[in-house]
């Protein structure tokens, strides 16, 4: 009985002590689970994030691989000769040196301006298309422009294999995560088996290249990682069972955990160490604890000057104290910013832009001791991104209109002075035929298809074109179109530039009008000068034969042959006076007797005279005005102008007519101006009739019938008085002919009624100075006067006149002078001789008076001017009045 007892005692306790066991056991089976289910949960947990990780940096890594090899190409864009035309054995070189450093620079090619390709490297007689790279997924073509100054000169298009910048990327991972690479929904690259891939973790990340060329990165964990990271929870729930004591567990988990933290810490730092961007970590007080090789090299520090500096001294210098004083506060309080874009300082001085994504550092406590870094510099491409930013901005700010098109014609770009110039807005614009703005009757189909023929043989097509902006408004455009080639040298676009010449073709009118205008005013002007130059000699030929045929005329009977014989020479000399006068009229060399005259009372006195010439055919009708019109003017001028318009009108109207003078004032502006109009009914002008009406000789009379000068003299008249004359003439319907001048504000003066007396104007007993440099007008005029009573001193050198006006002795009573005379003039002449003997009285004689001589007149207003020719009863009453002044 006690052996039993004590068998199931022990029985008991050993089932007890079983049933502990297994209560034991069974307790940490179920421990072991939960145990592995909460270990498996966090080791899946650690995949997903490993996995984003992975992906964040492979992103990062393959934007940034390909920015270095965007930059290299665009180095070699700027390093490239200016001159592309021609490309030397260096370019090949550095291409061959710059495709050896980045492998995934798979093709060269050099062009010119024109896209005409040049060389190409590996393969110089390589000739890709842009469309066959563009279509090819695993392939991404870069262009650079290659440019001398402001001129360009080139073009520099790389083609990178996108699988190479890929793997140098991925190769670490490649046994750990499958990667897909997708270009919307294509698939350019991937990796691994996908069946071979847990789909209940991925993660999908954007990688953007460039501006134009972005992918969709989705990475999943391979089942061999999963299962090796995996291992941990399995290996976990075998120890909890061997093992039965929880310390034993829970020391094996911790140095477990340990182990791997350790671990990832290495295989993170190793990461940082060999990743192509900067990292580094930052303490909570501003020293940098980590930083990589690349950023020495970035930066130009060692990574013993980097470890254990300050950060904001070292590349911050310009962040004042209190601004890095609020950064560490923040970042105290988790406020640093993910993502941000800093300039700094490197060691070389020169700034530098980065872009870092910024991560904060915890402690096992939570607490945050620091942030960590990452990122690389952006300078050259802000650079770059600026100068294509500038460049579309100027394409963009154009003042010119410009389009561009596609092959069929159609608009595909504009920029808005194209749409302010046509007046249509963008939408009705884009997509449309370029052809259809062009909206005028002046351009057909025939002519369009010539220009699109044209634009498709690649030259560049220039012209001018009348169209028609959207409200109707017509206007003259000129145009260019060039075409634009790819890398086979097709050509792919054209552009247009649009040009608004609509004021350029009105001021082209204009300056031909003014062109023939002044052509007309040149020719006018030189034959002026001309007369004026004969008339002077003339005038000097003129005096002796008039002079000696009035002293012939007084010595022999006026009822014989001989009388009559000089009395026909000195007609002729009149008749050639009158001329030269013409003449002056016209070359405006003629000195004016200006006063204030009554316009109308002028035209009323000379009416009769008018009358003569016209005969009684012609029917004469004044219409003036019943207020006085006051002008400035002389009026030997203005009659000889009345006389010259009355002979025209009377020679076009052969058969008769209607000649109508008419006075008025008119308004230019806020002026008042006079206005005297001759009408006539006659047979007219044409066009080119007028185009010659005031050029000197220039007649449609019969040869013998006219001189040439009539209209011409007028001109020459009226714009020595600064007025203006206008013509207004059709064929068969008579001329109108009007003249404008300036209103004066003084009152007229009326004619005088007598003539110097007759018994004072023939004789004298004065003393005369004469000085003239022509030998037969000095012999005249000394002759005359001398036969008049005078005694006379005669000189033809103006220095020996000077010298015997100033001579000690008895005074002259008067000193007759030719005006213009070499060595000395006649009014220098008179200031000289007045020097000396103040109040000296003057007569001055002259052929013709110019603009210059009229100036030096009026400095002596108390000489009067005898004008060549002249008769001897002119000479005497004029030497009279000179005396007796």
């Amino acid at each position: 009985m006690q052996l039993g007892k004590k068998h199931l005692a022990d029985r008991t306790s050993f089932m007890i002590s079983k049933l502990f066991l297994i209560t034991i056991i069974a307790a940490m089976g179920v421990l072991s689970l939960l145990v592995w289910r909460g270990q498996a949960t966090s080791q899946r947990s650690k995949i997903a994030d490993a996995n984003s990780t992975a992906a964040l940096i492979i992103a990062r890594n393959m934007e940034i691989r390909f920015q270095g090899v965007s930059q290299a190409l665009e180095r070699l864009a700027l390093a490239t000769a200016l001159d592309v035309s021609a490309p030397d054995q260096s370019w090949m070189s550095e291409a061959g040196h710059y495709m050896s450093t980045f492998p995934s620079i798979i093709q060269l090619h050099l062009f010119n301006k024109n896209l005409k390709l040049l060389t190409g490297y590996p393969d110089d007689s390589a000739s890709v298309s842009l469309e066959d790279l563009e279509d090819d997924i695993e392939t991404i073509t870069l262009v650079y422009p290659i440019y001398d100054g402001a001129q360009l000169n080139g073009f520099l298009i790389g083609s990178i294999d996108i699988r190479q910048v890929i793997e140098s990327a991925y190769g670490k991972y490649e046994n750990l995560f499958e990667l897909q690479l997708k270009d919307d929904e294509r698939i350019v690259w991937r990796s691994g088996d996908r069946d071979q891939t847990d789909s209940t973790i991925r993660y999908e990340e954007q990688i953007v290249f460039d501006q134009s060329n972005s992918m969709t990165m989705v990475i999943t964990p391979t089942v061999s990682y999963i299962r090796q990271e995996m291992a941990l929870a399995r290996n976990t729930l075998t120890f909890l069972i061997i093992i039965t004591i929880i310390i034993g567990i829970i020391v094996w988990i911790a140095q477990k955990n340990h182990a791997l933290s350790n671990l990832n810490l290495r295989q993170y730092r190793e990461l940082l160490e060999n990743v192509q961007l900067i990292a580094m970590t930052v303490s909570i007080q501003g020293e940098i604890t980590f930083s990589n090789d690349y950023m020495s090299r970035v930066t130009g520090y060692r990574t013993e000057e980097l470890k254990g500096s300050d950060l904001c001294t070292l590349l911050f210098p310009h962040i004042s104290t209190d601004d890095r004083a609020r950064f560490f506060q923040r970042l105290r309080q988790g406020g640093v910013t993910g993502h941000k874009q800093i300039t700094i300082t490197i060691k070389d001085g020169t700034e530098r832009t980065w872009a870092l994504n910024n991560t904060l550092l915890k402690n096992t406590q939570g607490a945050i001791i620091g942030f960590a870094s990452m990122g690389d510099d952006i300078t050259e491409q802000l650079e770059s991104h600026k100068t294509l930013f500038l460049q579309s901005s100027a394409l963009a700010s154009a003042a010119d209109g410009i389009a561009i098109l596609d092959l069929s014609d159609r608009i595909e770009w504009g920029n808005e002075a194209l749409f302010e110039l046509i007046g249509y807005e963008p939408s009705e614009v884009i997509g449309n035929r370029f052809k259809d703005l062009i909206r005028s009757e002046k351009q057909d189909d025939a002519f369009f298809e010539a220009i699109r023929e044209y634009m498709h043989t690649g030259r560049v097509w220039r012209g001018e074109l009348e169209n028609r902006r959207k409200d109707g408004t017509p206007y003259t455009e000129y145009m260019t179109i060039t075409p634009v080639r790819d890398s086979s040298e097709t050509i792919s676009h054209f552009i247009a530039i649009k040009r608004d010449i609509t004021e350029q073709k009105q001021l082209e009118q204009q300056n031909r009008q003014l062109a023939e205008q002044f052509e007309v005013r040149q020719r006018i002007e030189s034959l002026g000068k001309l007369a004026g130059g004969i008339a002077h000699d003339f005038n000097n030929l003129l005096v002796p034969v008039i002079g000696y045929a009035d002293l012939g005329m007084l010595e022999v009977d006026p009822e014989s042959d001989a009388y009559d014989h000089l009395s026909h020479i000195r007609e002729a000399g009149e008749r050639a006076a009158d001329l030269t006068r013409q003449i002056l009229a016209f070359g405006r060399k003629q000195r004016l007797n200006l006063q204030v005259l009554d316009l109308n009372q002028l035209i009323a006195e000379f009416q009769q005279m008018l009358r003569l010439p016209i005969g009684e055919e012609i029917e004469l009708t004044l219409q003036l005005t019943e207020e006085p019109i006051r002008i400035e003017a002389d009026r030997s001028q203005m009659e000889q102008i009345l006389m010259n318009l009355v002979v025209n009108a009377k020679d076009a109207m052969p058969d008769g007519g209607l000649l109508t003078i008419e006075t008025a004032v008119v308004h230019n502006g806020s002026e008042a101006q006079a206005s005297l109009t001759v009408r006539d009914t006659g047979t007219g002008m044409t066009e080119e009739l007028q185009q010659h009406m005031f050029e000197p000789f220039y007649t449609t009379k019969p040869q013998g019938s006219g001189t040439g000068l009539g209209l011409s003299t007028v001109f020459g008249i009226v714009k020595q008085h600064h007025g203006n004359i206008a013509v207004n003439s059709q064929p068969g319907k008579g001329t109108e002919c009007t003249i404008t001048l300036a209103l004066a504000e003084m009152p007229a003066v009326t004619r005088p009624s007598d003539e110097f007396p007759a018994d004072r104007r023939q004789h004298g007993r004065e003393t005369i100075i004469v000085v003239e440099d022509t030998s037969e007008v000095l012999e005249l005029v000394t002759q005359v006067l001398r036969s008049a009573g005078y005694t006379v001193l005669p000189f033809r050198n103006p220095t020996d006149g000077l010298k015997a006006a100033v001579a000690a002795g008895q005074q002259a009573d008067l000193i007759l002078s030719d005006i213009l005379m070499p060595q000395l003039d006649g009014i220098t002449l008179l200031q000289r001789i007045r020097a000396v003997r103040p109040g000296q009285k003057a007569l001055f004689m002259s052929g013709y008076a110019d603009e210059q001589t009229g100036i030096h007149m009026q400095e002596h207003a108390d000489v009067r001017l005898l004008q060549k020719p002249f008769t001897t009863e002119q000479l005497l009453m004029e030497v009279r009045r000179a005396i007796e002044a």
